[in-house]
């Protein structure tokens, strides 16, 4: 028979038993979850790395954009600063598509009454379609 420190002995190397087979299971158990945190945090890495490509691609497009729209600054700057009286006549034609009058365009632009009328007939508002030329008189050679 055993005493009882034999008993006490077997009973504590069972729980020590017992201790490391739940030891191993809990092991294993947390290989997976750090195989499978492993996969992800590749999968994070990878997203990320197409965010900042992404990222770099659409800073170029901006830069692109940017320098365009410089460009065309300047050529508006370039094509404000020619000739007045042909800035003056573009203006006019704009007055007059938006239906100004012929006093208006001879006021606001200093055009002659003629020029004024000629542009309200062809670019007028009420006037989109073309409209045909009144006939001039000619003089009897009789």
């Amino acid at each position: 028979m055993m005493d009882s420190s034999q008993v006490l002995m077997v009973f504590v190397m069972a729980v020590n038993i017992a201790l490391l087979a739940y030891n191993i299971w809990v092991a294993r158990l947390l290989s997976g979850d750090r195989e499978r945190h492993r996969e992800e945090i590749r999968s994070l890495n990878s997203d990320i790395s197409a965010l900042c490509s992404g990222a770099t691609g659409l800073g170029n497009h901006l830069n692109d954009i940017e320098h365009q729209l410089r460009r065309l600054y300047e050529r508006q700057d370039q094509i404000e600063l020619r000739d007045p009286a042909e800035r003056e006549y573009h203006n006019a034609v704009r007055l007059a598509q938006s239906g100004a009058g012929v006093d208006r365009l001879v006021a606001a632009c200093g055009l002659t009454r003629g020029e004024a009328e000629l542009l309200v007939r062809l670019h007028g508002a009420d006037h989109r379609e073309a409209q045909p030329m009144p006939r001039i008189r000619r003089a009897s050679t009789g």
